[in-house]
């Protein structure tokens, strides 16, 4: 097609203006073939521009004029192309195929003159740089495809508030396509002008993406940029954390909820720890000062087990300086922290957390649990060093006993025995029966017998075999006479000699002896006596105990082997108060040596000299002796004794001196044999 078929009968008059102006017709063809290259130019749209454009009268704006129309010709109409060309003349910072670019963008409804002027006024030859014209270009599309709620000239004010180098059309429509239903185009622009202050090391799309997380009166574009700037987090933890406080604020504000969470950094910065934490319902002081502690050390936990256990301690005990205790405990897994945590609010039993963690930090491994720690933190009226100590006892060495046994133990010990101390040192009784340590510690605590319990473990340690019982231990622990280490001398003596007597019986002539006498070797010498009874041993040990009488215990037991009956002690006592009386062991009696008896009558104290043989007759008997008398002082006062005869009755002959001296009412004659025997008798005493 020629320019005349073009024009018709309007190109006479079209070609009469030309030649007034400084461009051909042919020039005119030029340029009006470059709008029949396009597709969806129709010639009657072709032909209306010519008309137009060749009014202009210069070759710049005549050529300027097909720039523009160029790109628009396929969707705009002549007027509007027209309309636009007479509106870029008021606004010539791009070209006109730069505003035929933007305006190409832009169909249908969207296809205005202000639309394009909206999008033409991005680009701002005072900024430097201004707005590349392909990045306008390529938002004008978007805008053609969707408004987002806004007009262009929204589109322009929040495009306007991004500067280099965040001049795209990317950077844009990140805040841009923000939902409508949260945000308006108002707060849009503020969050752009907000990214373009500080954006916090994100890109526009990830600003945005954190603000697109707040929904209602929290889509606000400083509640948005707080959390686009938390430059400890990586950009997505920034969205998350964004989603989370939009789901719940946990009561504070977003400055608040934020302050909390920002002393998390490098691979704890998560929205997930950082949830856990801000969700505790702790004073906002608390839960930030739990938070710089994980950051500090996290101690084996993660987050949410570190938030878990501080949610366990409520009220009072909600507070960090308690938490930190319990978390401490870096042998203990994370749930049994949280179990302790969860049993020290439910009952401190008196203590500090401090304290609490005091008695479970020794514990490892499978007693590293609540149940455990907290069975001695309940052991009411121990110390907590004690609780404390007794846990690193338990821990250290069970010595064969449970938990609960442990427990039974230090609970039978009370005031300034509740030590884990003494409780250990029952525990330990090596080759014991658990049953008999829990009794002998029992009995310990009701009597200590003067002893140490370490004093007292020594005494049972010595006993072997059926012998280590609380019942046989007793015997020798309560020895109150006795000192600790003869008291053991003694246990060991008695498994040496098991069986010369029951442990009650080595007790019992144990018990009376005192000080010095307390002796193994006494024991012994009265608990070996043949064929006495222990009621009887341990009479004449009492004796012993009252007046050795100068004579060792060997001494009295060798005497009490010539006694026999119900009698023996008090008569072997008689008898060795007797010779420290200085009355001879034996008097010669015509040749023969009679031997020293005393008499065992409550109701008679004296003695008898009798045939060393044993037999019953002849005997010298005096009455009414007391034990104290010596023989000078008998000889001086008193003078009686009898001569007893086995001349058919068994008769008795008193004496006075060396003179025969009849009974009242008995005027029998002297016998010849009794005044031999009373003579000499005299004569020897």
């Amino acid at each position: 097609m020629t320019l005349a078929a073009l024009l018709g009968p309007t190109y006479a008059g079209v070609q009469d203006r030309v030649n007034t102006r400084p461009y051909t017709m042919d020039q005119v063809w030029q340029q009006t073939q470059r709008l029949q290259a396009i597709p969806m130019a129709n010639p009657q749209k072709m032909r209306d521009l010519v008309m137009r454009f060749t009014q202009l009268r210069t070759w710049a704006e005549f050529t300027a004029a097909f720039d523009l129309a160029v790109p628009l010709v396929a969707t705009w109409s002549a007027e509007q192309i027209h309309q636009l060309r007479t509106a870029r003349l008021a606004n010539p910072a791009l070209t006109p195929a730069d505003w035929g670019a933007i305006g190409a963008e832009l169909t249908a409804a969207n296809a205005t003159v202000p639309n394009v002027q909206q999008f033409a006024q991005i680009h701002r030859p005072e900024r430097i740089p201004p707005w590349p014209i392909g990045e306008i270009v390529a938002l004008a599309q978007a805008f053609n495809a969707q408004q987002h709620g806004m007009t262009a000239t929204q589109w322009r004010e929040v495009t306007a508030s991004l500067q280099a180098p965040n001049m795209t059309s990317a950077a844009a429509l990140a805040f841009i396509s923000l939902p409508a239903a949260s945000w308006n185009a108002g707060n849009k622009r503020q969050l752009a002008l907000q990214f373009q202050t500080d954006r916090g090391g994100l890109t526009a799309v990830e600003f945005a993406a954190v603000a697109t997380a707040l929904t209602l009166q929290r889509a606000t574009p400083d509640i948005g940029s707080r959390f686009a700037r938390m430059a400890n987090y990586p950009a997505p933890e920034r969205a998350a954390l964004a989603t989370s406080f939009n789901a719940n604020q946990a009561g504070l504000s977003p400055g608040e909820w934020l302050d909390v969470v920002r002393p998390l950094a490098a691979a704890h910065a998560t929205a997930a720890n950082a949830e856990a934490f801000v969700r505790l319902e702790w004073a906002r002081a608390e839960r930030l000062l739990l938070v710089q502690a994980f950051q500090a050390g996290q101690q084996g936990m993660s987050a949410a087990e570190w938030a878990a256990l501080a949610g366990a301690l409520t009220g009072g005990n909600a507070r960090v300086d308690v938490a930190n205790p319990l978390i401490a405990l870096a042998a203990w897994q994370p749930a049994e922290r949280r179990g302790l945590a969860a049993d020290f609010q439910s009952n401190t039993r008196g203590l500090p957390s401090a304290q609490w963690a005091a008695i479970a930090a020794p514990l490892t491994g499978a007693r590293a649990t609540a149940a455990t720690a907290g069975q001695f933190a309940a052991l009411v009226g121990w110390p907590a060093a004690e609780r404390a100590a007794l846990s690193t006892a338990f821990e250290a060495n069970r010595h064969g006993l449970t938990l609960p046994q442990w427990v039974q133990l230090a609970t039978s010990l009370t005031g300034a025995r509740a030590t884990a101390l003494i409780a250990g040192h029952f525990a330990s009784l090596a080759g014991w029966a658990t049953a008999e340590k829990l009794a002998l510690a029992a009995a310990f605590e009701a009597n200590q017998h003067g002893l140490t319990s370490a004093q007292c473990v020594a005494i049972a340690a010595v006993l072997t075999g059926a012998h280590r019982t609380a019942n046989t231990a007793r015997h020798f622990v309560g020895l109150p006479g006795w000192s600790a280490a003869n008291r053991v001398l003694l246990a060991q003596d008695f498994i040496a000699n098991a069986g010369a007597g029951a442990a009650n019986e080595w007790g019992d002539v144990a018990f009376p002896l005192t000080d010095a006498r307390a002796t193994v070797a006494n024991v012994t010498a009265f608990g070996t006596i043949a064929r006495w009874t222990t009621a009887q041993r341990a009479a004449l040990a009492r004796a012993f105990n009252t007046n050795t009488r100068n004579s060792t215990a060997q001494d009295w037991a060798l005497i009490a082997t010539q006694y026999g009956g119900a009698n023996r002690a008090l008569r072997t006592e008689r008898h060795m108060a007797y010779r420290a009386s200085n009355w001879p062991a034996t008097v010669n009696l015509g040749g023969v040596a009679y031997r020293l008896r005393a008499m065992g009558r409550d109701d008679d104290v004296g003695l008898v000299y009798e045939l060393p043989t044993g037999a019953q007759f002849p005997h010298i008997t005096i009455h009414a002796l007391e034990v104290t008398r010596s023989p000078a002082t008998w000889r001086q006062a008193g003078q009686d004794y009898q001569v007893v005869l086995d001349d058919g009755a068994g008769r008795t002959y008193p004496y006075r001196g060396n003179a025969y001296s009849p009974f009242p009412g008995n005027p029998a004659a002297a016998a010849a044999t009794a005044a031999t025997l009373a003579g000499q008798f005299w004569g020897a005493i």
